[in-house]
């Protein structure tokens, strides 16, 4: 119930937001496009999916006890990171 309400209230808001920039008047449509874009992108990232606290998916997960500290995924991350510190190369 609650995930559904804030899934609501988001797209409420975020048709009203993409309806309020889409009526601007005063810009030509090069910077009329830039701002619906830049807009977009905005609202695209206030997503409530992508919060932990307000993705349903995320908080249905079961909590995960490790046995060994080691194999923690944030660990084994950051251990390689220590590891390779130096050897990283710019490929582009």
């Amino acid at each position: 119930m609650l995930f559904s309400y804030i899934k609501q209230s988001y797209l409420l808001t975020s048709g009203w937001i993409y309806d309020m920039v889409a009526n601007v008047e005063g810009f030509d449509d090069k910077t009329k496009k830039k701002l619906q874009f830049y807009t977009r992108q905005f609202v695209d990232a206030l997503s409530p999916s992508n919060f932990a606290m307000t993705n349903p998916e995320w908080c249905a997960l079961p909590l995960v006890r490790w046995s060994e500290p080691d194999q923690c995924p944030e660990r084994v991350c950051w251990g390689d990171l220590r590891t390779r510190q130096g050897q990283a190369q710019y490929a582009g």
